[in-house]
């Protein structure tokens, strides 16, 4: 009888690592010695890593001058700008720049919730991958990224 209460008051708590239930004792926070090993590493991001972190903020430093360079051109001149950066990136095949054109985080950026990947604080303008993206919609009718990988298929096929 003593053992059947025991097992109706037992209690059920989270893995602080994987949220897995598991019965609660006091002193233990992990669902198994796995769980416990892994939430003790470090976090492999930019964040701990010095050559990702310094790439990354590279790729945003140009990100904001092409907007700059974007902003300071004359509107009338904005399209011929656009088209010629996506076209230079694809001839010249600098990946880099094509990153940049397509990259997620950008494309998806809010300026008041990642006001680091704009180049002015103005809240209505956009980045220079929004931009690149609402170009290739407006003109070829398929997203950045789309538009850059067939050109890239039928640059290879030419060769």
């Amino acid at each position: 009888m003593q053992i059947m209460e025991d097992h109706i008051n037992e209690k059920n708590t989270n893995c602080a690592h994987c949220d897995a239930s598991f019965t609660y004792r006091s002193n233990k926070k992990y669902c198994s010695a796995n769980c416990r090993k892994r939430a003790n590493e470090p976090t492999q991001n930019s964040f701990s890593s010095k050559k990702v972190r310094y790439a990354n903020e590279r790729t945003i430093e140009r990100a904001k001058w092409l907007g700059i360079a974007y902003y300071q051109t004359p509107p009338r001149f904005r399209l011929c700008f656009i088209f010629e950066l996506i076209e230079q990136a694809i001839a010249l095949g600098d990946k880099h720049l094509m990153n940049i054109l397509t990259n997620y985080k950008m494309l998806k950026a809010h300026p008041r919730t990642d006001p680091k990947f704009f180049p002015t604080k103005n809240h209505q303008d956009k980045n220079i991958a929004q931009i690149a993206q609402q170009f290739s919609l407006l003109v070829h009718d398929k997203p950045i990224k789309v538009y850059i990988s067939e050109q890239l298929k039928r640059e290879k096929a030419s060769e």
